[in-house]
């Protein structure tokens, strides 16, 4: 992908983030930077150069909150997207999308899946409590990957990439007698299974995406209160204790991945990004 261009699609990232954030500050809810966009935040003081992905979190909350206002007084710019308001939706979160923006992926689905919302985005994860029984995180966990291999299976066929004939002809079957559970159905579950716990009272908070994650638990002092730095000269939300969170996931965090190494993901994924005039 030209250089330029991720620098534009970096840039309408942050402009989604920044209206996100002012609609937080007005409604008192708390976001926070989470995963890589983190990751930039602290040691790149913004976006990794070759990364273009802006993930924030909520505790259910705030998420459901912010969730309601964007669907009912949202600029119409602006897509929300989730189980519930999108019936192709097939992320464990929510994803908002500039409506007035194009990607262009570099082939990774065939003409059989094409989204009506192909814009530039950034995701928006719920932070959800957990239980602090062990062998009942795992559960959940197993649950919620259960329910995230179904709609594996159900997509499976429409995903390209080198397949043999046995392959392909397997992925049909499964797809063809998975038809009947919708997405919408399928997200539904996952969303219940995610809050689960979230009337107990133990201290134990998680983003709950995949089984990977109910290794990361943490406390909930962990995230709030937010603390703010600079993003690419702008103020964000950050969590509490981020260094831990850092360490937690990424272990020496400040080490930079071989330079061969840095623009093959973004290079792979996208082709280009178009802006309506």
């Amino acid at each position: 992908m030209d250089r330029k261009k991720v620098k534009e699609l970096q840039d309408a990232q942050l402009d989604i983030l920044m209206y996100v954030h002012g609609i937080c500050d007005r409604l008192g809810l708390s976001y926070f930077l989470i995963f890589g966009s983190l990751l930039g935040a602290i040691r790149h003081k913004g976006h990794i150069p070759w990364d273009a992905d802006i993930d924030i979190a909520m505790l259910r909350d705030d998420y459901e909150k912010l969730k309601q206002y964007l669907i009912e007084n949202g600029d119409q710019r602006y897509f929300y997207s989730d189980y519930s308001t999108y019936k192709h939706h097939v992320a464990p979160h929510a994803v908002l999308f500039d409506q007035k923006s194009h990607i262009e992926y570099s082939g990774h689905t065939t003409k059989k899946y094409a989204p009506a919302y192909d814009g530039v985005y950034i995701d928006i994860f719920p932070i959800d409590r957990t239980t602090s029984d062990r062998k009942l995180q795992l559960k959940q966990a197993k649950s919620l990957m259960f329910v995230r291999k179904i709609i594996y299976y159900k997509l499976a066929s429409v995903f390209s990439g080198k397949t043999t004939a046995p392959e392909k002809a397997a992925k049909q079957v499964f797809a063809f007698f998975l038809k009947p559970l919708t997405l919408r159905f399928l997200g539904k579950r996952i969303s219940k299974i995610q809050q689960k716990y979230e009337s107990c009272d133990a201290d134990c908070y998680v983003i709950p995406t995949d089984n990977t994650c109910f290794d990361r638990i943490v406390p909930l002092d962990y995230y709030a209160p937010p603390a703010t730095v600079l993003f690419d000269g702008k103020p964000v939300y950050i969590p509490a204790k981020t260094e831990e969170i850092l360490r937690q996931r990424y272990g020496d965090y400040r080490e930079l991945p071989p330079e061969d190494e840095r623009w093959n993901y973004l290079d792979n994924l996208i082709s280009d990004v178009r802006f309506d005039s």
